[in-house]
């Protein structure tokens, strides 16, 4: 079964080698990334890395006056980069999908083949807001470095969600947190799930939304955590945080009203949650740390990395 991965990026090097390798070993088949015009040596270490797994790269031109992100949903959409009925996901790179309790993806799907009634077209997870753990400087990897403390369950920017969708010729939208889908291409209506296992009401993936702006969260009502979760590593560590300061948003076009500093003292503060521990990604992280090393094997991936992290101005590279 095929599992595509998407991402917009932008000088988001030093933390590729480790999101790759993590959901590679999931059962993430395929990569596509479009790179808004980093200059960190991302397109050197994807080069590398492409020599070890399926890695699609290419430079975004963003027009003027269009944001990264839904530029870069509309080429995914519109171009030779998937085929009807494969498994799609979009992911920034400061997140990480838990499938729940199972090992991989494909054994995920399976179980939740025989727990839902019918044929699903999509599962929204919700985000789990990741706190610095009292850490200063980035340690080289988010995984297995004691980034553990997370937000209370009923953290409210939880009820944002990412959505794994099928991917078909209905769709008329592919935003960040979810498709949307055309009602007039719709033979039968598609089925959504959410993360406490509800179907999603009609609403959601309708293209027929008020204001033109599909919602991007969902209700906490039951368990919603109960299929499985985002792991969301909103800050990770001051001085990697002052990179996402840097970097910008994608979510807005460059240099219009919208285009604010958004990555404040402020919003640090307000997204570093470590009030409770959540360990539900652990099980995982033995075929992560497999994949990871067979990359850094690799001298041609492990200088590109390292590359990355120098121009970022770290002093940990793994």
């Amino acid at each position: 079964m095929a599992f595509q991965l998407f991402s917009v990026i932008r000088d988001e090097g030093p933390f590729l080698l480790e999101w790759i390798a993590y959901h590679n070993s999931i059962g993430f088949n395929r990569i596509v990334l479009f790179d808004d015009g980093s200059t960190d040596g991302t397109p050197e270490l994807l080069a590398a890395l492409s020599e070890h797994a399926e890695i699609r790269h290419e430079v975004l031109t963003v027009p003027h006056g269009r944001a990264p992100q839904t530029f870069g949903g509309d080429i995914l959409r519109t171009g030779p980069y998937w085929q009807n009925g494969e498994w799609m996901l979009w992911l920034d790179p400061d997140e990480f999908w838990v499938p729940g309790d199972a090992e991989n993806l494909n054994n995920w799907l399976k179980a939740l083949g025989k727990r839902f009634p019918t044929d699903f077209d999509g599962i929204c997870l919700h985000w789990r807001i990741f706190g610095d753990a009292g850490r200063e400087q980035w340690p080289g990897w988010q995984l297995g470095t004691g980034f553990e403390r997370a937000s209370l369950r009923r953290f409210w920017p939880g009820q944002f969600f990412k959505t794994l969708f099928r991917m078909n010729d209905a769709l008329a939208e592919i935003r960040v947190h979810r498709p949307v889908l055309s009602r007039q291409k719709q033979t039968v209506p598609p089925v959504f799930y959410a993360g406490n296992a509800a179907v999603v009401p009609e609403g959601f993936w309708s293209h027929d939304m008020p204001q033109g702006v599909p919602p991007s969260t969902l209700s906490f009502s039951g368990r919603p955590y109960a299929l499985g979760q985002v792991n969301h590593y909103m800050v990770r560590t001051p001085d990697a945080f002052s990179l996402k300061s840097h970097r910008g948003r994608g979510a807005v076009a460059r240099a219009t009203a919208q285009d604010r500093p958004r990555y404040t003292p402020g919003y640090y503060s307000r997204f570093n949650r470590n009030e409770t521990g959540d360990k539900r990604i652990d099980p995982l992280l033995p075929a992560y740390l497999t994949r990871r090393e067979s990359y850094l094997a690799d001298p041609k991936v492990r200088a590109a990395h390292e590359a990355c992290c120098r121009a970022a101005g770290f002093l940990h590279f793994g």
